[in-house]
């Protein structure tokens, strides 16, 4: 169902000409597998690394939330898409 789901994304950015402008992240909490405390991070990170700054001082227009585990979401915008 996700493969479908994210296969429709893409299509509809191909369709709508934003593919070569878009970078597609995806991620999942779920994986369940050996992991290496060492090697991971917590959300709380994101906020701390000056992520939402950058993207603000760039003028790129963004939203972002926590799902109360370790993942969260950024959305961007290009602001020449707000005319």
């Amino acid at each position: 169902h996700a493969d479908h789901q994210i296969g429709r994304l893409m299509g509809y950015l191909h369709r709508d000409g934003l593919w070569d402008e878009t970078t597609l992240i995806v991620t999942a909490d779920h994986g369940m597998t050996q992991t290496d405390p060492e090697n991971c991070f917590s959300f709380g990170w994101l906020p701390e690394a000056n992520t939402l700054d950058i993207l603000a001082d760039a003028g790129i227009e963004h939203w972002m939330f926590g799902t109360g585990g370790t993942s969260g979401f950024i959305w961007l915008e290009d602001v020449g898409d707000l005319d």
